[in-house]
């Protein structure tokens, strides 16, 4: 454990917790606690950057290497750092533990989804973009969204974490806990992915898409739908229509007002 000078108190409820999360992950995925881990504590993004040694989003909070290593900005983690502690860390020791699994990797719209399934996030703000960009018909693929982790576009990050942890718990929840275990089973033993997917759901990832995105698409036209949404917006627009029907109502009578002003000069 290392830690810059102030940050012993952080350090200390780091030690406490991990061990407990970690097993909590464990179980949850099906596998064993296995190998040592190394927990740093960095002040900000740069240092985190130097720390690990490679590219980090700006809106990182932590991150994981494959050597067990765990480094956290104690920036973003705030100056009460119990609550957010204990979702960085469980979220982290997914990560740490599927880095140990050997054999194929999850894609990272299945990784991150499992990871903010299983802890939560209080760090990108998860509004309901994905059900917005699926009523309108915009939304990505799984395999596009995937490079959102690598970036450093946080409103970007949001939507595929929003889209990864609803994928996930749709997974879970359409084949059942036990599936997830079965799955990283398939995946130790070397089988690809789509597979190891195939063979633990019964459908292709491509099958599992479709029916995730009709799951999460409003069976209503899109503006209605933001409309329901949002009440200002719903407030705004029918105002707009009562202004709209008031002026034409003034519109008519007056041309008939004229019309008949015309009629009466005429005669």
């Amino acid at each position: 454990m290392a830690y810059p000078p102030g940050a012993e108190k952080t350090a200390r409820s780091c030690l406490e917790a991990y061990p407990g999360l970690r097993a909590r992950a464990a179980a949850w995925l099906g596998m064993q606690t296995k190998g040592s881990v190394s927990i740093l504590l960095v002040e900000d993004h740069p240092r985190l950057v130097s720390a690990i040694g490679a590219s980090v989003p700006l809106w990182a909070v932590a991150v994981t290497r494959g050597d067990g290593l765990i480094a956290l900005r104690l920036d973003r983690v705030g100056s009460d750092p119990a609550m957010a502690l204990e979702i960085v860390l469980l979220h982290e020791a997914v990560h740490e533990l599927l880095n140990r699994l050997g054999g194929n990797r999850m894609p990272a719209w299945f990784e991150e989804g499992l990871c903010v399934t299983l802890a939560g996030t209080p760090y990108l703000r998860m509004d309901g973009s994905a059900e917005r960009r699926a009523a309108a018909g915009s939304l990505p693929s799984f395999v596009q969204l995937d490079g959102a982790f690598r970036r450093d576009d946080p409103l970007e990050a949001a939507l595929a974490y929003e889209v990864g942890r609803s994928a996930a718990a749709f997974f879970l929840g359409r084949h059942g806990q036990g599936a997830l275990p079965a799955l990283v089973r398939r995946l130790a033993a070397g089988e690809p992915f789509a597979a190891a997917f195939h063979a633990t759901a019964g459908e292709s990832i491509e099958e599992f898409e479709q029916a995730w995105r009709a799951s999460i698409t409003p069976g209503i036209p899109f503006f209605l739908y933001v409309i329901l949404q949002e009440m200002e917006l719903a407030l705004l627009f029918f105002g707009a229509l009562l202004v709209a029907a008031g002026f034409l109502r003034y519109r008519i009578r007056r041309r008939r007002a004229l019309e008949e002003l015309g009629a009466d000069q005429g005669a």
